[in-house]
């Protein structure tokens, strides 16, 4: 199988979907082992991290309004470029994100996985 970007585009779906549901065994799958997820607090986590966020509760994923503007595929790898609106529950407190983001997949073992995510505030 030769990566597209319709699958690209069907695995970031799953993954935003697999975000609002704390869907761990989806992510565990859509994340690639050595993901690096950047806040747009600047605070980052590795896979097994923000996994153990999700399911303790401590992070909720509320609402998701992702927008991508352009993708780049070269070889085995691919970038995502695009904004988020986000509500999420952190540690029971309500917080809104609007971010401009980037993200890198790498396509291994037939499939797409997120190697880093890295989100910057937008005012």
């Amino acid at each position: 199988m030769k990566p597209t970007q319709e699958d690209l585009i069907r695995a970031d779906e799953a993954r935003q979907n697999a975000l609002l549901k704390a869907d761990i065994e989806a992510l565990d799958a859509l994340f690639a082992d050595d993901l690096i997820y950047l806040h747009s607090t600047a605070v980052a986590d590795d896979k097994q991290f923000f996994l153990d966020g999700l399911r303790s509760g401590k992070t909720k994923y509320l609402t998701i309004a992702y927008q991508p503007t352009e993708y780049r595929l070269g070889g085995d790898y691919a970038l995502i470029f695009g904004k988020v609106d986000m509500q999420l529950e952190i540690a029971g407190e309500q917080k809104p994100v609007r971010a401009v983001i980037i993200s890198t997949w790498r396509f291994a073992d037939q499939r797409w996985q997120m190697v880093t995510w890295q989100a910057t505030k937008q005012p």
